[in-house]
């Protein structure tokens, strides 16, 4: 089993654990989702990092933490709406 297929297995994994349950309040279903899709980006935004900074130097991955530090602005704003 390759490196990437462990990582697919476990986000899908993650998936089947979060189906709803008839007992979970909708909301905190929402968020548990909501964290694993937070999870998966972080790790993908990760080896983009890597990835850019092997070809274009720190600039380039100094430019992506600054906008990664608005979207979780932007979430934390959404999540304290509801």
């Amino acid at each position: 089993m390759k490196w990437r297929d462990r990582h697919r297995k476990d986000d899908l994994d993650h998936h089947r654990v979060l189906t709803p349950l008839p007992m979970m309040p909708l909301q905190i279903h929402q968020i548990m989702q909501m964290i694993v899709m937070i999870r998966m980006t972080m790790r993908l935004l990760m080896m983009r990092m890597i990835m850019m900074m092997m070809i274009r130097g720190y600039d380039a991955v100094e430019r992506i933490l600054m906008a990664t530090k608005r979207l979780s602005n932007i979430i934390l704003i959404v999540l304290e709406e509801d």
